[in-house]
């Protein structure tokens, strides 16, 4: 196939509506840090370099005492937040110490350098030329705000972000056993990536026996805790209780107060918390949030079983997507790098119905969603108050109502539309 088809327009307007998005920001920060002299919220992200990885690094004192008693003392620093495997790749980066962000930001680029790798020829045997395929994952890796707001913070997200999406590319590709072990670890680290394996639960995968794939997953989860707990501590049962004791904290101090980093959380239950007289206490809200876990679970279930898993893979990835990030309490902005894996496929949709003159429905609307949500916000602010985790709640609710509404498949090219990326 010869290779010199344009990059579609749609991708080209893509790009350049997430530049101007990112260009207003950082002339909006620039004017009031250098000009007005306004600081913290209006010269976010530009922040001190103290700041820089403070994810990554206020666990280093935990690291440091891997394996003996002293990694729960939580006078050490911030408390160890995670599921026991979320250990694992915090002890990797901590192998070395004082090179814990070179190992960390290698990581990111390597991460960054395979997967645009993987779409960049997929693009490429669709006709797309090498440097024009290039310049565009180069561009918007450069403008993606997900990606550096990970970068900044130093987080793990990264981790699941590359498993999840070597998961579902194992899914595509039928290797259904290495894609049900990457959300099994994922899941390991950070609940919503059992999300993902809904995938196995459709009629095409429930008459190949996908559930037991799922329970596969499950084991996979099970064993890791187990080894991770005693990677921490070696008492396991002490560990559990020492690990359960933040992540309980964490409810009431993250999902029952309003914190600063909210502004950032794009969580339909936060959205809703800010509609809801600020007057209430944590003793309020406690009842609230168990409604509101039980009044998303079963509309998350009624989604996938009513309509969901009838969708095309496509479909399915976008829509599981974006419902963890959209339905779980707390969801900051490093989470968004998840949407690069359906936006990946989108991308490839528009190569293949650009390539034979399809205007494909809904497209369009996805990638405005995808502009909105890839760009930074921040300086969306009244008052002091950042609005930018409001709009990035209603940019996902638009998101998923175009992955339920419109099929995103070339005419008679079926379920497996993106299986040759």
């Amino acid at each position: 196939m010869p290779n010199d088809f344009p990059l579609p327009s749609l991708l080209r307007r893509f790009l350049i509506g997430n530049a101007i998005l990112v260009a207003l920001c950082g002339f909006t920060e620039i004017f009031c840090a250098l000009v007005l002299h306004w600081h913290y919220p209006y010269n976010f992200p530009m922040v001190n370099p103290g700041a820089i990885t403070q994810d990554l690094l206020s666990m280093q004192p935990h690291f440091s005492h891997l394996h003996h008693i002293e990694f729960f003392n939580i006078e050490l620093s911030n408390n160890f937040g995670y599921p026991a495997p979320g250990a694992i790749p915090y002890a990797v980066f901590f192998a070395v110490p004082r090179f814990a962000r070179i190992f960390f930001y290698s990581f990111c680029l390597m991460v960054v350098a395979i997967a645009a790798t993987a779409l960049g020829r997929a693009m490429n045997r669709r006709g797309i030329r090498p440097a024009v395929a290039a310049g565009f994952l180069i561009g918007t890796f450069l403008l993606s705000y997900p990606f550096w707001f990970v970068m900044k913070q130093g987080n793990i997200e990264i981790v699941i972000f590359a498993l999840l999406a070597l998961g579902v590319w194992a899914f595509l590709r039928g290797y259904g056993w290495l894609a049900a072990t990457c959300f099994g670890v994922a899941g390991s680290m950070k609940f919503f990536p059992f999300t993902f394996l809904a995938l196995f639960l459709t009629p095409e995968q429930w008459k190949n026996r996908g559930y037991w794939k799922v329970g596969y997953a499950f084991l996979c989860a099970i064993g890791l805790t187990l080894a991770s707990l005693w990677m921490i501590y070696p008492s396991v049962f002490y560990t559990w209780q020492q690990l359960n004791k933040p992540l309980n904290s964490f409810r009431t101090s993250h999902l029952l107060y309003f914190r600063e980093e909210h502004a950032f959380d794009h969580s339909l239950w936060t959205f809703i918390r800010y509609l809801l007289p600020h007057s209430l206490s944590g003793e309020h809200l406690g009842p609230l949030l168990l409604v509101y876990l039980a009044v998303v679970g079963v509309v998350g279930l009624v989604l996938f079983f009513g309509r969901i898993r009838f969708q095309t893979v496509t479909n399915q990835v976008l829509c599981l997507t974006v419902m963890v990030l959209l339905f779980f309490p707390v969801s900051f902005d490093y989470t968004l790098i998840q949407l690069y894996t359906p936006w990946a496929a989108l991308v490839l949709l528009a190569v293949d119905s650009d390539r034979v003159g399809y205007r494909m429905p809904g497209l369009a609307l996805a990638f405005g969603c995808f502009t909105l949500l890839c760009s930074p916000m921040s300086e969306f602010l009244y008052h002091g108050i950042s609005f930018e985790g409001r709009i990035k709640t209603l940019g996902l609710i638009a998101l998923l109502a175009v992955g339920l509404r419109y099929p995103f498949a070339l005419p008679g090219k079926g379920q497996r539309v993106i299986n040759a990326a």
